[in-house]
């Protein structure tokens, strides 16, 4: 009988490895990309950049957790401590200090982060459809690639768009996906004292949220996105988590050392580098470190 069983055990072997790419396509590992856009209005242009050389202090206002879409249940959330600490800790790599009796601040910085989630309606037709599409379009940048007046082909026309670049049809996508957010807005803070309202930039944080917890991933949303706070963005910046944190290996200078056969076994030939010694019969191994 073990002749039967090892052939069993042959095939389900055989099985898994033939199955295991279709499952892996049909199952794929989710990937975090993050899209980040930054706008900056006339009297923020106007303002130097913060750096860490030459910092910027401002007092923060949290406006915490909020869901601005379609609401889910269950989501699992960072705590307001874990919030604060990781905001706090990006803005000052990128030169924004927390004010003090002397560093007065000129920035109020208002953070708000949480779910934009889709939102669906029923139809006329009783298909459900989203009513939420073109709001979401808005926060991750569309007017920056075209989509200003609507993300709806019917309209592209009337907006004087002949056609859609790749970044609109992007943002078109992933505007039907449920999204974690992150909104940074800056004010001038002196006005703000005179009851002016003076926006100067904001930035706008955005990942799509299928196969994450919020937890585990506000961090990394807005490590990726910081270099983009408080600096205008062209267009909305695309980054994979993996793009982002690549490992870097650094290989030493290539060196050929020859080799000639004495009969007996191969020895180095004298090489120009001193480090480099001819192998003898008494040589002794050194221990791995």
């Amino acid at each position: 009988m073990r002749p039967i069983f090892l052939f069993f055990a042959v095939c389900s072997l055989l099985l898994s490895q033939v199955f295991a790419g279709p499952l892996s396509f049909l199952l794929p590992q989710h990937e975090l990309q993050v899209i980040t856009v930054t706008d900056i209005t006339k009297e923020g242009a106007l303002l130097r950049p913060a750096s860490p050389g030459d910092p910027v202090y401002y007092i923060l206002s949290n406006g915490g957790f909020r869901d601005f879409g379609g609401i889910v249940a269950g989501e699992k959330l960072p705590t307001e401590k874990e919030v604060l600490e990781v905001t706090t800790k990006v803005l000052t790599d990128r030169g924004y200090l927390p004010a003090t009796k002397g560093h007065p601040p000129s920035l109020l910085l208002c953070l708000t982060w949480g779910t934009l989630n889709v939102e669906n309606a029923p139809g006329e037709t009783g298909h459900a459809s989203q009513i939420n599409r073109e709001q979401m379009i808005r926060f991750l940048g569309g007017y920056k690639v075209g989509l200003e007046y609507s993300a709806f082909p019917e309209y592209s026309q009337s907006a004087g768009l002949s056609f859609r670049s790749a970044d609109a049809e992007a943002i078109t996508t992933v505007a039907t996906d449920d999204l974690f957010i992150i909104a940074i807005g800056a004010f001038d803070f002196h006005a703000m004292l005179k009851k002016e309202k003076k926006l100067l930039w904001t930035t706008k944080i955005s990942a799509p949220s299928r196969g994450f917890w919020m937890k585990d991933v506000f961090t990394s949303m807005l490590a990726i996105g910081s270099p983009n706070i408080g600096r205008e963005t062209a267009h909305p910046v695309w980054v994979n988590a993996s793009d982002r944190f690549k490992g870097e290996v650094k290989m030493g200078e290539t060196r050929v050392i020859e080799y000639i056969d004495n009969g007996k076994r191969a020895t180095p030939a004298t090489s120009k580098d001193s480090n480099v010694q001819p192998a003898t019969d008494t040589a002794t191994p050194k221990k791995a470190p």
